[in-house]
């Protein structure tokens, strides 16, 4: 883990068009307050659930690395969630996350081919 990570992150590979992609997610420490992004009526539940451990706040990070070298990442703050198994399983962004770091790197890829 990195300091502003807040568990350890989740790696896969996975080959599409024919090119092995890693990915990384991560849990970074979020820095916005949650007073600020949540409504007035679900401070106090979401408040207790993160002080007694049971969610997490936090902003989600995924980079995409072929042979090691990372060629795009995607970024979501204001994430509250069990785990992050739960954001990735359960939240909807995750998907849509990885189809944005799979299209910038496939960008940069044909970029070097071109060169």
């Amino acid at each position: 883990m990195t300091n502003n990570e807040i568990c350890n992150p989740i790696t896969e590979v996975e080959t599409i068009d024919g090119i092995e992609f890693t990915f990384v997610l991560s849990a970074l420490e979020e820095f916005l307050p949650v007073d600020e992004l949540f409504q007035p009526e679900d401070l106090k539940e979401i408040h207790d659930n993160i002080y007694n451990g049971k969610w997490m706040y936090f902003c989600a990070e995924l980079k995409v690395y072929v042979n090691g070298i990372k060629l795009a990442s995607d970024a979501l703050g204001g994430c509250i969630h069990e785990s992050l198994d739960d954001f990735k399983i359960n939240s909807g962004y995750y998907e849509d996350m990885k189809a944005t770091c799979v299209k910038e790197a496939i960008k940069t890829i044909n970029i070097f081919k071109n060169m």
